[in-house]
């Protein structure tokens, strides 16, 4: 028994597995806007947080002066803006 060796084919045309796995890799990329619209609502929940928590630890150690509100959301808006750059693409 002889065994036949084929050559590949190196025609131009991608089989059905490499266009299917091409779309699959388009698809999972995701919209700019979309990305950028969760990363958006990702910083004002966590700066939300941040004014709640510092709003309520105020009002719960009954201060003149808004100390952990202003910490707090100095702290969470920072925390998001770092968060933010980190996410940025490195072009």
């Amino acid at each position: 028994m002889e065994k036949k060796i084929r050559k590949k084919d190196r025609s131009s045309k991608p089989s059905p597995e490499q266009s299917e796995a091409g779309k699959l890799k388009d698809a999972g990329t995701g919209s700019t806007f979309l990305r950028f619209t969760g990363v958006g609502f990702e910083m004002l929940a966590t700066i939300g947080v941040g004014v709640t928590a510092g709003y309520y630890a105020d009002k719960y150690f009954q201060l003149q002066f808004p100390v952990f509100l202003l910490s707090l959301s100095f702290i969470s808006l920072f925390g998001s803006l770092y968060l933010l750059y980190k996410r940025l693409p490195k072009e």
